[in-house]
């Protein structure tokens, strides 16, 4: 459909390494490098998160960001202030689900996303579609899905390590590992290695010379981690994370 307007991804504003902030800035840059006028929308002036290495063209709602009536907002879908404060703007407003587990930190009481004016979803996983479709009566819920960067996440020489993410899940994890010592004495010299708080470089750096990646995803829509670790060479064990 033929539309002059701007597509405006509202992003959260994430100092830390977030995989849905790292798919937004996919989609925009897809979208740029197709001829789309495609910006992410942070909400403080200057932003810039610095754990993600991707050049997009980049706006800012702090300081009165100015709305044309032909630009359409994607908004994610915990994001319950963006919901609400787009109530009243009467563009197309997309939602973009990817996590259907986090839906009703966007949505409370009943409501649905129609009751702020947004009339589609698009997600990221069939699962997350089927979810939608279900539960807030969509009759469709496009799946757009995530790709992975082959250039950055490919296998390397390995050496025989455990790589491992301690936000997702982090009681369950030192489960594990004590588990683990105790059961295979004759391994507790095998190094754990701990992705944390570091960019997408070095998490391709780490998933590609590791052996093991153990995933501690429980509530997932898609677990991007996971699917990054095979594409490294990893032999992936723990959880299936639901979604992926």
């Amino acid at each position: 459909m033929k539309n002059n307007g701007r597509i405006l991804y509202i992003s959260y504003d994430s100092l830390v390494p977030s995989g849905g902030v790292k798919v937004i800035y996919a989609h925009v840059s897809h979208l740029v490098e197709n001829g789309y006028p495609a910006f992410v929308v942070h909400n403080k002036t200057g932003f810039k998160a610095p754990w993600l290495d991707c050049n997009v063209p980049v706006l800012y709602a702090e300081g009165n960001l100015q709305i044309s009536p032909d630009d359409i907002i994607v908004i994610p879908e915990d994001n319950k202030a963006a919901i609400e404060a787009c109530k009243n703007i009467n563009n197309r407003k997309y939602l973009f689900c990817q996590n259907h587990f986090y839906v009703f930190k966007g949505l409370q009481n009943g409501d649905s996303w129609q009751d702020y004016g947004i009339s589609d979803v698009f997600c990221c996983s069939d699962i997350i579609s089927k979810f939608i479709k279900s539960v807030f009566d969509y009759a469709e819920a496009p799946v757009i899905h995530n790709a992975i960067n082959l250039d950055l996440f490919k296998p390397r020489k390995k050496r025989l390590q455990i790589a491992y993410m301690s936000r997702k899940s982090p009681g369950e994890l030192e489960f594990i590992r004590n588990l683990f010592n105790r059961l295979y004495k004759q391994d507790k010299q095998v190094p754990w290695v701990c992705i944390d708080n570091v960019n997408e470089s070095k998490v391709a750096e780490i998933m590609s010379e590791s052996a093991i990646f153990l995933s501690t995803s429980v509530y997932e829509g898609l677990g991007l981690p996971p699917i990054e670790a095979m594409a490294s060479g990893c032999i992936v064990v723990g959880f299936h994370g639901d979604g992926g």
